[in-house]
C-alpha cells in the first residue's frame, strides 16, 4: 500500500512537473515537482530533471548514451547492442520481481 501510495504522486505529479506540463509557471513546476519528489519520495528533483528529462530524452535508447539503459553488470538487457549473457533469456521470470523490490531500495 505504501508503495502504491508514493507511485501515484511520482508517476503522474512529478512526471509532469519535470516535463514542465503542469501549471502555468515554472514556481509552479518546481512546486509540484520538489512537492512530490523531494519531500514525498527523499530524492532530488534537480537530479531527476537533469539524467531524465535532459539525460534519457535526449539520447532515448541510444546505448552508452542514455543514462536509463545499464552500462554494464545489470541483471536485464533493453538493447540488442548490450552483450549477451546466458542470465537473459530468464529475464520474463525474474525482472517482475526485481522490480517489486524497488520500492524498498534505500537512497542514501
Amino acid at each position: 500500500v505504501f508503495g502504491l501510495c508514493q507511485v501515484l504522486p511520482l508517476l503522474h505529479v512529478m512526471h509532469d512537473a519535470s516535463h514542465t506540463a503542469i501549471g502555468h509557471t515554472e514556481s509552479s513546476y518546481k512546486f509540484w515537482g520538489q512537492l512530490t519528489l523531494d519531500w514525498m519520495a527523499g530524492c532530488s528533483m534537480l537530479s531527476w530533471h537533469h539524467q531524465h528529462t535532459i539525460g534519457h530524452h535526449v539520447y532515448t535508447n541510444v546505448y552508452g548514451a542514455d543514462p536509463d539503459l545499464p552500462a554494464g553488470g545489470e541483471p536485464r538487457r533493453f538493447v540488442e547492442r548490450q552483450k549477451w549473457a546466458a542470465i537473459y533469456q530468464w529475464q520474463w521470470l525474474y525482472m517482475p520481481v526485481l522490480y517489486g523490490l524497488l520500492a524498498f531500495k534505500v537512497r542514501v
